[in-house]
């Protein structure tokens, strides 16, 4: 993104960033990503074209940016310094499809699992998590060869299967049920 999202942005740049986003989410309700163009993100968006190059490259820079929005509201409390990390993200995405599972829904039926929406949040997410488990304090019983890069990887490939079991094929699991199963997958961090 070309803005630093560290700065304060203006009133106007959080209504055009809004507007982009609530955009793409629309487009995505009825499209795959990748037959949907940037001009037509600012046109869905009602802005011009120009003011969707002010703050982004292209559609994957937005695309990145959209991803920032998603899991970086409020942390719930947890130090992003522990090993928690890849828990924190679980929480995080499975409020977000709970909250807007028939959205969620119809833009998947437009984007495959294999398409480059889900691999961009498994990609995002793995570097999140990553810089997460860097910061922690590593288990002492964790080989060498078990990197931040490896466990971030197994996270985030993990948090994306289960809630693809919960929420994509209709499974009759419970929040519980689905913190448990990513709890015991996850158990080795």
């Amino acid at each position: 993104m070309k803005r630093d999202l560290k700065k304060p942005l203006t009133k106007w740049a959080q209504r055009a960033l809004t507007a982009i986003s609530g955009a793409l989410t629309e487009l995505l309700c009825a499209r795959a990503f990748e037959e949907i163009s940037a001009s037509e993100i600012a046109s869905a968006a009602r802005l011009p074209r120009a003011t969707f190059y002010n703050y982004f490259d292209d559609k994957y820079d937005l695309l990145n940016f959209y991803w920032h929005l998603v899991f970086h509201a409020p942390v719930f409390g947890v130090d992003e310094g522990t090993g928690e990390a890849p828990m924190v993200y679980f929480d995080r995405f499975y409020e977000l499809l709970e909250r807007n599972g028939d959205t969620v829904r119809r833009i998947l039926e437009h984007n495959t699992p294999d398409g480059y929406l889900l691999a961009s949040c498994r990609i995002f997410m793995t570097g999140e998590i990553k810089g997460m488990l860097e910061q922690a304090q590593p288990r002492s019983d964790r080989p060498k060869s078990v990197t931040p890069d490896l466990l971030a990887e197994h996270s985030a490939r993990t948090i994306l299967l289960i809630l693809e079991k919960r929420f994509l094929r209709t499974a009759q699991l419970t929040k519980q049920d689905v913190q448990t199963a990513v709890h015991y997958l996850l158990s080795e961090l």
